[in-house]
């Protein structure tokens, strides 16, 4: 166990680095889209050798409106358990990732999360909730704090996804 865990942590620390960040940032998606196919849907690539949570969400695309799937790593809040957020981080690229541009355009995305699918409504957070969900995301994967010092031209966003049967009311006063 603990060489397993040794290994993780080569691995992940790997991962955040410049170089292993912009390799992986070509490679990963399509071997965790690959795997999640020969896994029946209920594991990725980055899941087996990270222990990282990871989902596979689909959504329309910003330009395109065809859909698009992509492999992501998600941060769950014990607190609120059915909803989950999502780090633009785009692997520590100053460009935002395609999914961004996508969710922003159409919201709504089929994600799915250990083999259960489901529908969920996108939005961008921000202030405390913000920062609630940055820190949850820094002890899941440390590569996030090497990301925002590498990010120097815009913010990092953070989406929250939520089941698409919750409704948010909106105070007009």
């Amino acid at each position: 166990m603990k060489v397993k865990t040794a290994l993780r942590k080569i691995i992940q620390t790997f991962s955040s680095s410049q170089s292993g960040a912009l390799l992986l940032s070509y490679i990963l998606p399509s071997l965790d889209r690959w795997w999640y196919r020969v896994s029946g849907g209920k594991n990725t690539i980055t899941n087996l050798l990270l222990d990282l949570p990871t989902l596979i969400v689909t959504t329309i695309g910003a330009k395109s409106g065809l859909p698009r799937t992509t492999p992501l790593l998600y941060i769950r809040d014990q607190q609120n358990p059915s909803a989950f957020a999502l780090i633009a981080t785009n692997f520590g690229k100053e460009k935002y990732p395609a999914w961004y541009y996508n969710l922003k355009a159409n919201p709504r995305a089929t994600c799915t999360i250990e083999g259960m699918t489901q529908q969920y409504i996108a939005r961008e957070i921000n202030g405390q909730e913000y920062q609630h969900y940055w820190e949850l995301a820094t002890h899941v994967y440390s590569g996030y704090q090497l990301y925002r010092q590498r990010i120097h031209t815009r913010p990092i966003p953070i989406l929250l996804l939520e089941p698409s049967e919750i409704q948010h009311s909106v105070n007009l006063e």
